[in-house]
């Protein structure tokens, strides 16, 4: 991918993002919801006003810049990286960026994304967007460390990078989300590396045999 595709994919992600954000307004008067999996997920438009937390902008804002940064850094040593990072950065980024444009056109956030568990919530799509991104931070782990220190190492990169969203998503408030994100996006990889690997020795042995 080229860099004009990296630096528009956040673009795309963070229109998606206010696209739905848009359709729920359209669609519910504030307050208003449905069950999607009950008793788990469910829809709800609720308003978040995000007038009286400057930290919280601010943090969002420093996050989007460190992601610049390194996604420019990224583009200098595609060569060299895996495409986990990349698109780790490409949905945290397009969800901060929706989220930072809905605070200030609109002085609050749309929610819609429930999660009815204990330290659940109710979620903007820009944080479903973060979340996503942050959710493949396991697989770019293992991604960066395994064709240099070999699979062993990325695994354990893995494990360490899982188990931190995991304790960030039991301690921080509203964000039990992510370790089920990270689970899914975890398992997923692995089912992927498996299949790789059985492919892979599936064609070493069909070369040796002919």
């Amino acid at each position: 991918m080229n860099a004009a595709g990296r630096l528009l994919l956040p673009l795309v992600i963070c229109a998606v993002c206010l696209g739905g954000n848009f359709l729920v307004r359209l669609q519910l008067q504030e307050g208003q919801g449905f069950w999607v999996f009950p008793p788990v997920l469910y829809i709800r438009h609720i308003e978040h006003v995000a007038a009286g937390q400057p930290w919280g902008t601010a943090a969002t804002a420093a996050t989007l810049l460190a992601g610049i940064l390194v996604l420019r850094t990224i583009q200098r040593t595609a060569r060299m990286v895996s495409v986990w990072p990349e698109l780790v950065l490409t949905f945290a980024m397009g969800g901060a960026i929706a989220n930072l444009l809905e605070v200030y056109s609109r002085g609050s956030v749309t929610d819609a994304l429930g999660v009815h568990v204990a330290a659940g919530g109710v979620y903007s799509a820009g944080d479903v967007a973060i979340g996503i991104g942050v959710s493949m931070l396991p697989a770019a782990a293992f991604g960066l460390v395994a064709p240099a220190r070999g699979t062993i190492a990325g695994l354990i990169a893995g494990a360490i990078a899982y188990g931190s969203i995991v304790l960030f998503a039991l301690v921080v408030p509203r964000r039990l989300g992510l370790a089920f994100l990270a689970s899914g996006t975890g398992i997923a990889t692995i089912a992927a590396l498996v299949a790789r690997t059985l492919i892979r020795l599936r064609e070493d042995t069909k070369a040796t045999t002919s």
